[in-house]
């Protein structure tokens, strides 16, 4: 049961990224990625009225861009502000 949890955790991550966020970050470089930009495509999921959703989004987007600023990608500094523009989207 445990593994079968795992795997569904993993096709659900996946299914945000690939079929909530790619669509609309498209190709561009994280280094690129505004604050606002990044607000605005969480604040049209919020106002979807599915909250798992958004809050799954909102996880992921924050993940992706630790993951880029552990890499070298994008500087600490503004990786944090972008995550925290993720968290003030919510209304």
């Amino acid at each position: 049961m445990s593994s079968n949890s795992s795997y569904e955790s993993y096709r659900k991550a996946r299914w945000v990224v690939t079929d909530v966020l790619l669509p609309q970050i498209g190709t561009r470089p994280i280094g690129d990625l505004s604050s606002d930009f990044l607000r605005r495509v969480l604040t049209t999921h919020n106002q979807s009225n599915k909250p798992e959703k958004a809050r799954r989004t909102r996880q992921s987007l924050a993940q992706i861009i630790r993951f880029a600023a552990a890499a070298g990608w994008v500087p600490f500094e503004d990786a944090e502000k972008m995550i925290r523009s993720t968290k003030r989207a919510r209304t």
